[in-house]
């Protein structure tokens, strides 16, 4: 067997062993992520100073844009955008709407904190 015949048998190997990997992570691990994300639509709420106790984030978009296309009767606008590292965005603004919208169109709702991955 010359090198480049084991090359191509080793690669075979490796992706045979990806996928198993892949099968067993899909069948054994069923985490809360995993059964939300099965079962429902999901939504992560990331932390903003502008956010109300009953509203989750949905957006930054550019201020430039008039609507950004969001169309939510409980759509709110913030005044200053956040990274999802905390920093502050220039040139873009926070959308805002109430859970319950959210929640009423079957969304689950994960919260998320900065620099969580």
């Amino acid at each position: 067997m010359d090198d480049y015949e084991r090359i191509k048998l080793a690669l075979i190997y490796v992706g045979l062993f990806i996928t198993l990997l892949s099968l067993v992570n899909f069948v054994l691990l069923n985490s809360k992520t995993r059964r939300l994300t099965m079962d429902k639509k999901v939504h992560i709420d990331h932390p903003h100073p502008e956010k109300m106790s009953d509203e989750v984030w949905l957006t930054n978009f550019d201020t430039d844009d008039d609507d950004a296309g969001i169309h939510r009767p409980t759509k709110r606008l913030g005044k200053v955008a956040y990274s999802r590292s905390g920093t502050p965005v220039q040139g873009y603004i926070p959308v805002f709407c109430k859970r319950s919208e959210l929640e009423n169109e079957g969304y689950a709702i994960l919260e998320k904190k900065y620099n969580e991955k």
